[in-house]
């Protein structure tokens, strides 16, 4: 907005405002046309006056010439003489062709100092105080002298003061007409503005949008009325709303109050319902809130926590921890991301202590920690880990006693092949014609004086090589079935040697990894259960897709597959038809590996693959539960898995071991 032309009218109300700018108006204008007017006669008293003293010098001219042709100056002091009819004329002189005075004449008051100018040019000079006239004198066409007169100003100055005399009493006098009708034709102006500020103070006091101005012309002051009529009830249109809106938030602020009120006592309730402790604080240092637990746990008087300060609290909880420098430190970690530390007190309690930064539209300006006391929890841990300790060494046991139940059971199966070796031995040697050889032996033993006639003579002798020959043909046939089963017996202490010393090895190199193939380990857990997969006449199907090496157990693995492999034999044996077990070997995209047992056994009901790895758990009549679950365990000790699926009962089962890949590449 540009500044105003006149500041000092900006707080003058607008009566006297019209009245001083018709003022202000109507005297320019008059001293605009006085000024102008007197301009003009100052100009036409000076063409006047120059006018006459050019006159009075070409009078001069022919007057004077005679005297300068004649050398006459009397004669031309005389006729100078005669200015002094024309009062205004100050002084006078006549110069001859040398620029020398002739003659002069002088005003009574001017005696003795006229400053007569000899090099003033031809023509006419208007001075300050005077104005000057000089006119070459000529006669005959020839410039014989010059003349030159000095006329007063006082004359014009007289008038031109006369005038302005006149013109100011003209002025007061229609500045005096002006005012009075500015006085009363500003009204037509005012009248209707000064009617329309009342109605708007009138409003803006009142509160009061019913209130209209009266139009009283159909000009600009009438639009303006009307706009403002029509702003008037535009406004009390919109007042009715937002009274409204505003009776309404009104309401809505009491309802939200309330349940801000409900909400506050709700999250105080959830607070101090809490087992954990809770405090908030800015970084400014002031303690935005925190619930009983948080005083309960730390022990921390009343009168520090109604403080708002935050370092007389930090010192305080410092003071009970083992590390206060540490506590406080962390405490003054301003970090965008969420932290968290362990907290040991000098009464031997832990506290977990979790901070989270607290931000307001997107900015950070606090802290909300939460301590949480795990002293229980870390004895029940440690009570856990002794007691998983305990439970690991049992479950260990039971998978060794599982592989050497397995052992044991083969060892049996074998030791009942060389009982039934032994007895056919046995039998076929009992069914020896022992009493036959020990007759011939007395024979011969009888006839020893004379054996050769004996043997070639009597009829008893003759006979014996025919014996000798039938008994050779006699015990030639149970010679092979003995030599025979002494070969099976020999076998089958063989395998019973070679199992206990498999299981002598696995002993030894339990814990230790070694890089096997899964061929080698799926060999060793299937001749663990040969005797009883041949019992049963089950078909064994080898798959092994991937036989890298993998740095691994030696021990567990093999405890793993000799327990599946026996959940395999026992699932098969309970089911009709064909019996088949899959053993398949694979590696899945991280190169881990898949060692899968698939059999089309009895299959496990879907409510039991959740419980088949718990401890104790078992489905067979004289089973202990021990098996899956040291299985499991020895699983995830070897950093894999073990996992089980069954698409229902009669459908067989299908266990799957996983391994992790090895650390480090094995060679093959």
């Amino acid at each position: 907005m540009k500044p105003a032309v006149l500041p000092f009218l900006n707080d003058v109300p607008i009566k006297r405002k019209l009245t001083i700018l018709i003022m202000v108006i109507s005297s320019a204008a008059l001293l605009l046309a006085c000024a102008a007017i007197l301009l003009h006669e100052r100009h036409a008293f000076r063409e006047t006056m120059a006018r006459d003293l050019e006159i009075i010098a070409d009078t001069f001219d022919d007057n004077v010439a005679s005297g300068l042709a004649f050398n006459d100056p009397e004669s031309i002091a005389q006729t100078l003489k005669t200015l002094k009819a024309n009062p205004t004329i100050m002084a006078a002189c006549v110069y001859d062709e040398n620029r020398q005075r002739v003659a002069e004449y002088l005003r009574s008051d001017m005696q003795g100092h006229f400053p007569f100018d000899e090099s003033q040019p031809t023509g006419q000079h208007f001075h300050d105080d005077r104005l000057d006239t000089h006119q070459d004198i000529t006669l005959d066409g020839e410039t014989i002298g010059s003349v030159y007169i000095a006329a007063d100003l006082t004359a014009i100055t007289y008038r031109l003061q006369r005038s302005a005399t006149i013109i100011f009493i003209v002025i007061c006098g229609a500045l005096l007409l002006a005012f009075f009708l500015s006085t009363s034709l500003q009204k037509i102006i005012s009248g209707p503005i000064t009617h329309l500020a009342e109605v708007a103070s009138t409003v803006a006091a009142e509160k009061d949008y019913s209130v209209r101005a009266v139009k009283q012309s159909e000009d600009e002051l009438g639009s303006l009325i009307d706009a403002f009529n029509e702003m008037l009830s535009q406004i009390q249109q919109q007042d009715s709303a937002l009274q409204m809106a505003r009776d309404n938030l009104e309401t809505r602020v009491q309802e939200r109050t309330r349940e801000l009120a409900r909400s506050l006592s709700l999250l105080n309730a959830t607070l101090d319902s809490t087992a954990d402790g809770i405090i908030a604080f800015q970084f400014t240092g002031e303690i935005v809130c925190y619930n009983s637990q948080f005083a309960d746990m730390w022990e921390v008087p009343k009168t520090i926590l109604e403080k708002p300060a935050m370092e007389e609290l930090q010192t305080c909880l410092a003071d009970k921890t083992t590390d206060p420098e540490a506590f406080i430190q962390r405490a003054r970690v301003q970090d965008e991301k969420q932290a968290f530390d362990i907290i040991r007190l000098k009464s031997g309690q832990t506290f977990e202590r979790y901070v989270k930064p607290q931000q307001v539209d997107g900015r950070q300006v606090g802290l909300v920690v939460n301590f949480r006391d795990i002293t229980a929890r870390e004895h029940s841990e440690a009570s856990l880990a002794e007691a998983n300790a305990r439970l690991f060494a049992t479950s260990r046991q039971a998978g060794m006693a599982e592989v050497a139940t397995s052992i044991l059971h083969n060892v049996g199966n074998v030791l009942n092949s060389v009982s039934v070796s032994a007895e056919v031995v046995s039998t076929r040697v009992q069914q020896f014609r022992i009493g036959s050889l020990r007759s011939l032996g007395e024979l011969l033993r009888k006839h020893e004086a004379d054996l050769p006639a004996f043997l070639t003579q009597d009829p008893q002798g003759r006979e014996v090589p025919a014996f000798l020959l039938k008994l050779v043909n006699h015990l030639e046939e149970p010679q092979q079935a003995i030599l025979g089963e002494l070969e099976s017996l020999r076998k089958n202490i063989e395998h019973i040697k070679e199992i206990v010393s498999m299981q002598q090895s696995y002993a030894r190199g339990c814990g230790v990894l070694e890089s096997l193939t899964m061929s080698e380990l799926i060999e060793d857990a299937i001749r663990i259960n040969a005797a009883g997969f041949t019992r049963h006449e089950l078909t064994l199907i080898r798959d092994i897709q991937d036989d890298r090496p993998v740095l691994t157990d030696r021990h567990k693995v093999l405890q793993i597959l000799v327990n599946l492999l026996g959940n395999a034999k026992y699932a098969v044996s309970h089911a009709p038809g064909e019996k088949h077990v899959i053993i398949r070997v694979t590696r899945d995209e991280k190169d881990a590996v898949h060692i899968a047992v698939t059999d089309n056994g009895i299959g496990i009901e879907p409510e039991n693959l959740t419980r088949i790895f718990q401890h104790g758990f078992t489905t067979k009549k004289d089973g202990h539960g021990f098996g899956l679950h040291s299985g499991a365990l020895a699983a995830r000790e070897l950093g894999g898995r073990l996992t089980a699926t069954s698409a229902g009962p009669g459908q067989g089962a299908t266990f799957v071991l996983e391994l992790p890949p090895s650390s480090k590449d094995l060679p093959l």
